[in-house]
């Protein structure tokens, strides 16, 4: 989470792009330090917004990075609650929720634990006409059953193409195969079998696939660049890797 973030808004509509995805990390919940889930400052920050043009799109909560959603005494199902009433301040009323690394579930029983231990926030996620977003490792097939089972359309899936091409999963097949379930995407490319994230463009996804089957499912939300960057260069990476998901969107058009 970037302590600037008010500059950030006017840094991403300077260099062309309409919105943000914001980020909840772990270090900033557990200081209880994230402005937009802070009542006092959360306004402002949705004004900061809209002064600068830009779209808080979704909310990322990447506390579960280091919480485990496996483990009832880490489902932070209080900080989850005070984000998707957060998400009022948002575009897509989307938050991504990773499981991803070693608090990624592996087993049909630490997949059940979690759909019980988001029962109460699925429900109030249904209230708010919030949708809860995962993001996984698993293949398509089992995914379409870990969602379902929530039984509710305020879940689905968060489908992050660099990741599932580094996994092997043939991604355009797979967006087609998950359809309406698919409620957010994060750009990133990678090779495959390779954990490393590059430059959008020069890794195995294909961006063109992925698109393709997105326009097949209908998709009309936001395409959000989690995208290899530099300390020291990631603004011109940032352009460069913008101009490329446009120029393929432009070839895309008919």
């Amino acid at each position: 989470f970037p302590h600037e973030w008010e500059s950030e808004f006017i840094l991403a509509r300077e260099m062309g792009f309409y919105g943000i995805e914001w980020i909840c990390d772990w270090q900033e919940m557990e200081q209880d330090s994230n402005p937009l889930l802070l009542e006092a400052q959360s306004e402002q920050v949705a004004q900061k917004a809209r002064d600068a043009n830009i779209a808080i799109t979704a909310l990322c909560a990447d506390w579960y990075m280091k919480y485990d959603l496996r483990d009832a005494g880490q489902s932070k199902s209080d900080w989850l609650d005070r984000a998707i009433e957060a998400t009022r301040f948002t575009a897509e009323k989307r938050i991504v929720i990773p499981l991803l690394e070693k608090n990624a579930p592996e087993t049909k029983e630490e997949e059940r634990r979690i759909v019980a231990q988001l029962a109460a926030s699925v429900r109030l996620a249904q209230e708010r006409g919030a949708v809860l977003a995962f993001e996984t490792e698993m293949d398509v097939h089992r995914l379409i059953s870990f969602i379902d089972s929530f039984q509710s359309d305020a879940v689905g899936v968060n489908y992050d193409i660099g990741n599932c091409t580094s996994y092997g999963f043939d991604c355009p097949s797979d967006i087609l195969a998950l359809g309406h379930r698919v409620r957010g995407v994060h750009l990133k490319d990678r090779k495959r079998g390779a954990s490393a994230s590059v430059m959008l463009g020069s890794g195995d996804a294909d961006f063109a696939g992925c698109l393709a089957s997105l326009r097949s499912i209908g998709w009309t939300g936001s395409l959000t660049m989690q995208a290899w960057r530099t300390p020291e260069n990631y603004k011109e990476e940032a352009r460069q890797q913008l101009a490329f998901i446009q120029q393929l969107q432009h070839n895309a058009t008919p």
